[in-house]
């Protein structure tokens, strides 16, 4: 009992992660719970991985802090730090990923770097359910197909297979992205990692038991899948199977892991219980207490300073933004001609240039990016790439980076000039946007903005000429330099 509790760092590491990173968690959890889908094996993972962990933990004595405390607190500072960019400029997988490293590292911080390589291979586990391995799905499916089409010919059923698309006389069913084995796939390269682990030490014998655990997951998806078919054509598309049949092909590998195991048994069993023998590590301090508090003020600190940032005042800033109007020598109005594919704004604003009916000024504000609501998605587009002609901008025109291009709409042509602004700075480039998200995070001016200019110029391309011209009216050239006011900047 006494070694348990000086082991309780560890022990209480999920609590942590769940407590300063539910939100990315909670993200994955959504994942795991699609039960059809290709990750659902997540929560399977999840149970190998603690019973790795604290099997390895117990075995260990303490928790010892080596000379490597240095280094692993970097690797811990560096971890959080990729964490905190993964949530302000919203990628999932960064986060999910930086979460995953930030807990090998603690460990690393705590128990020195024996102890942390014995957690190395359990945590590289974990990475089989992070949503990273999509890749694999396509030539998963296609194989998938492959085989389920030459089973349908060979059981001689009345089908038609077009793509993955199985039309049998009562309906149709669909071998999707779930259907491609990708989840059985990646717990068989876990259960065979574990078992390994557990009894193996030839690396012959280790490669034979992964590779057949390998073999055995794509194969149960093909009869699984090839199964599904025979079911729908027999009970003429009645059966419940057909609809929901997420938890059909886990009873199939459960029952094909225990075969597996009772034929193969244990090839190579340990006699130290799959451990290496201990070696004593060098220390440069008998306890772990003062650097646990340490980790745990700096995640308290990154949590308070992420929860700050993410719930701004919206309803002030709105109010500031949407009064403060820089275009003041320029006409408001309600409605404008055109509008770009942007979507998740706070709002919108449109002003139309003096003494003209064809050029207009729009401004589309984000006061608050997160995911899904943010100025870079993949879904925001100035237009579809089909009805979009890029125009090269003159360089010395322009105080901002600037995009230019023509755009095919079905009221005529414009051209159209874009910039995006993030906090007090302007970008061309989508990439750059999105990468100033992480500094602008550090300051009180959050908002992101979407800028554009855009001038009818007739019913065909023709009409527009290059474009160029446009571009070069000092009138247009004197809307861009409002746009950035008092603020200037290099990049082009």
């Amino acid at each position: 009992m006494k070694k348990v509790k000086s082991l309780w760092p560890i022990f209480i590491l999920p609590l942590l992660l769940l407590l300063f990173f539910g939100d990315t968690l909670a993200v994955l959890h959504r994942t795991w719970i699609q039960w059809d889908q290709a990750y659902s094996h997540g929560y399977l993972i999840v149970g190998l991985f603690l019973f790795w962990v604290t099997r390895a933990t117990i075995a260990q004595e303490s928790l010892v802090p080596d000379r490597s405390v240095g280094l692993a607190l970097v690797c811990f500072l560096g971890m959080l730090f990729a964490w905190y960019a993964g949530r302000v400029i919203q990628v999932r997988l960064l986060e999910q990923l930086a979460v995953v490293a930030l807990g090998w590292c603690y460990c690393w911080t705590l128990g020195g770097y024996r102890f942390a390589l014995k957690l190395l291979a359990p945590f590289l586990i974990v990475l089989l359910a992070i949503p990273l391995w999509d890749v694999a799905i396509s030539p998963l499916q296609d194989m998938t197909v492959t085989v389920v089409t030459k089973a349908v010919e060979w059981a001689g059923i009345a089908a038609f297979i077009d793509g993955n698309r199985v039309s049998l006389p009562y309906g149709d069913l669909v071998i999707a992205d779930g259907c491609a084995g990708l989840n059985l796939f990646l717990v068989s390269l876990t259960v065979g990692s574990l078992y390994s682990y557990l009894y193996l030490r030839r690396p012959s014998s280790v490669v034979y038991c992964i590779g057949v655990l390998l073999i055995l997951g794509i194969a149960t998806n093909w009869v699984r899948v090839f199964s599904l078919v025979v079911i729908g054509y027999y009970s003429k598309m009645q059966s419940s199977l057909v609809e929901d049949h997420g938890s059909f092909g886990w009873m199939m590998f459960a029952v094909v892991l225990l075969m597996f195991f009772l034929l193969y048994r244990r090839v190579e069993v340990s006699e130290q219980g799959g451990y290496a023998p201990e070696e004593s590590a060098i220390t440069i301090k008998p306890t772990y207490k003062p650097i646990f508090w340490v980790l745990l003020l700096l995640m308290s600190g990154v949590y308070w300073w992420t929860t700050h940032i993410v719930a701004p005042d919206i309803v002030g800033q709105k109010d500031k933004n949407k009064n403060y109007n820089i275009y003041s020598n320029l006409q408001e109005v309600e409605t404008v001609p055109w509008k770009p594919n942007f979507s998740g704004f706070d709002f919108e604003q449109h002003w139309q240039l003096p003494h003209t009916e064809k050029t207009y000024v729009s401004r589309y504000v984000y006061l608050n990016q997160e995911q899904g609501k943010e100025l870079i998605y993949y879904s925001n587009e100035i237009a579809g790439k089909y009805r979009m002609e890029i125009i090269p901008v003159p360089n010395d025109l322009y105080s901002i980076p600037i995009n230019a291009a023509k755009v095919q709409t079905e009221e005529g042509v414009f051209v159209v000039i874009w910039s995006y602004k993030v906090g007090p700075w302007f970008a061309a480039s989508e990439l750059s946007a999105k990468l100033l998200q992480l500094p602008t995070s550090f300051l009180r001016e959050r908002s992101a903005e979407l800028l554009v200019i855009y001038s009818y110029c007739g019913s065909s391309s023709e009409f527009c000429g290059d474009g160029i011209q446009l571009l070069k009216e000092s009138s247009i050239v004197g809307v861009v330099s409002q746009f950035s006011g008092v603020v200037s900047t290099s990049e082009k």
